[in-house]
Parts: C-alpha cells; structure tokens; sequence
C-alpha cells in the first residue's frame, strides 16, 4: 500500500495561553456577546473559542487567553457570570494550542485522522 504525502500550509504554534470555560449557560441570544464584550472592554483577545451544547439544553463557552492576561480576564468575566446566569467559571493556567492547515484538508476526508 502506498501512502500518499499530504500538502500542508504550515503550522501555528502558541504557548502562554490560559484556559477558561465558562459552564452551563442558558442557550439564548445575547449570552456570548455579553462574555465577549465583557474580555474586550478589558482589551483581551481570545486565541481560540469552542462553544459546545450540553444534553440539559445548556450550552458552555471555552476560550483561550494569555496567560499573563488570565486574572483580569477571570475578574473580567465574574461581573457577568451572574447576569449570563453561568453554574461556574472554571480554568487551567497552563495550555498551548497546535493549529495544522493546508490545501488538503477541506478536500480530503480523515486528514485529522
């Protein structure tokens, strides 16, 4: 069998990022502006955002941030966690993310694999 090399565009690398989630929020309108709003009114990027639905209808937002940034992002993000009506706020200090792209991988199934 022979394999066939797959094409990349390269390869993003960053460390120093913190991450955060926050957990079971209400699925509605105006939720995740009002996190996102509340990071950016403190000048904080976000490098990478995952919003997952849990089976109760709740849904959780996990973002990354520096790490240097990650207190004023906590503090940032607890003067909204009521008004999101979020269960918790939860972190890890220390994450690094790995970003792969390429012509390929919108063309051929199981890259990822």
């Amino acid at each position: 069998m022979s394999r066939q090399r797959i094409k990349i565009g390269g390869i993003i690398q960053k460390r120093d990022l913190a991450k955060i989630g926050v957990m079971s929020i209400p699925d509605q309108p105006g939720v995740a502006g009002a996190i996102f709003g509340a990071l950016g009114a403190q000048e904080i990027n976000c490098h990478f955002i995952v919003h997952t639905i849990e089976l109760n209808d709740l849904d959780n937002i996990v973002l990354c941030v520096p790490r240097d940034r990650l207190e004023t992002a906590l503090e940032a993000l607890d003067t909204v966690k009521e008004t999101v009506n979020a269960e918790d706020v939860i972190y890890a200090r220390e994450v690094g993310m790995i970003a792969i792209y390429g012509p390929h991988f919108g063309e051929r199934p199981g890259i990822s694999g």
